[in-house]
């Protein structure tokens, strides 16, 4: 069964880019991006050579989640419908662009938020303080 780690890096205070770093600096510093659409680099969703991985920002957090399938998180605190749908979207490579199409995905609430996965896959849970500043 495919396996997908979330980490919730909590920095209460943190800018979007300490977070993003706190992140990066969890993932190993390998994170790239990707379009799934034409291919470039410049810009798409974070990849990470060997692994799938999904990130999302909200309020003073970033959670982080790697799998070996095609997976999509995302947290949005008092907005569990349009967070279950983004994580849809991200799961299937769409971004905004598509139809939150739950066919075949396999859907896990977290605290605030969601994670999808192409087909059913266990899930670990850790949360962690982001670095001082």
């Amino acid at each position: 069964m495919p396996h997908v780690d979330v980490t919730v890096i909590r920095g209460p205070g943190a800018s979007r880019e300490e977070l993003r770093a706190a992140a990066h600096t969890h993932l190993g510093g390998r994170v790239t991006r990707l379009c799934p659409r034409c291919g470039s680099t410049g810009h798409g969703r974070p990849h990470l050579r060997g692994a799938h991985v999904s990130l999302s920002y909200g309020g003073g957090l970033v959670v982080v989640a790697r799998a070996d399938v095609p997976v999509g998180v995302d947290v949005q605190p008092g907005r569990p419908g349009w967070s279950r749908a983004e994580a849809v979207l991200k799961c299937l490579g769409t971004g905004l662009h598509g139809t939150p199409d739950e066919t075949g995905l396999h859907l896990q609430e977290i605290p605030d938020g969601w994670v999808a996965t192409r087909g059913e896959a266990s899930l670990s849970w850790a949360e962690r303080a982001a670095p001082p500043r």
